[in-house]
């Protein structure tokens, strides 16, 4: 019997969904790469201002106050002393800025003989994900003897 020319089987149009599937996989794992490195670069920018603040605070620990601090920590993020908010609380919770926002917040704490005082350097970033607000919220944190 003769099928006449067609043939059982035939795999066209395969290519272009196998194309597609990989396209699609690829594009995905691009932008999750290149999500990735935008917040690791923001992790890491937050994080350098905290440690030049905290060098501040060390080699000024006689005139350093909260206030200042949280003004040297903007400098180093925003450039402008005026462009990061400080943070607000609730208790003793830092409440995260408005997305794609960055915050600081500096508080000092005195310490008995062996502990010397402190002072804690705080920066939170609302970072978002794909335009998705409040989905991750990035922190960088560090403590400074001021002795």
């Amino acid at each position: 019997m003769s099928l006449n020319g067609r043939r059982c089987g035939t795999d066209e149009g395969a290519t272009a969904v196998e194309t597609a599937i990989v396209i699609s996989a690829l594009c995905t794992l691009i932008i999750g790469i290149l999500e990735f490195g935008m917040a690791f670069w923001q992790w890491n920018t937050m994080l350098l201002a905290i440690e030049q603040t905290g060098r501040y605070a060390m080699i000024n620990n006689m005139s350093i106050t909260a206030t200042i601090a949280e003004q040297q920590m903007s400098l180093v993020i925003s450039g402008t002393a005026s462009g990061t908010p400080v943070c607000t609380l609730t208790g003793t919770t830092i409440n995260p800025p408005i997305a794609g926002n960055v915050c600081v917040y500096a508080t000092t704490a005195t310490g008995t003989s062996p502990d010397p005082n402190t002072i804690l350097l705080t920066a939170v970033y609302a970072y978002n994900v794909l335009g998705i607000s409040g989905m991750l919220t990035l922190t960088s944190q560090g403590v400074f003897p001021l002795d």
